[in-house]
């Protein structure tokens, strides 16, 4: 993960916490985190497009949510806790 970034209790699966260098402080939000559940709870071979179409959302906002909260990382480190 980038540098600022922090995980709330210390584990991969809980909402994300960004520190950008002006020291704003950025939390992923609700549904954010639901999406990124269900992008963990499709396997290794889930995509963007497959949390879009079971969540009813457009694959631009899923793509979005997936590059701001690192949720290719954030899914090896779970894999490697497992």
């Amino acid at each position: 993960m980038a540098d600022g970034d922090a995980i709330f209790e210390g584990k991969y699966f809980h909402r994300l916490v960004k520190i950008t260098p002006d020291g704003k402080r950025h939390v992923e939000s609700g549904k954010s985190h639901v999406a990124f559940r269900k992008y963990l709870d499709l396997g290794p071979k889930r995509t963007v497009q497959q949390v879009a179409k079971e969540l009813s959302k457009s694959r631009t906002l899923i793509s979005r949510w997936c590059q701001q909260w690192n949720w290719k990382e954030r899914a090896q480190i779970g894999r490697a806790h497992v």
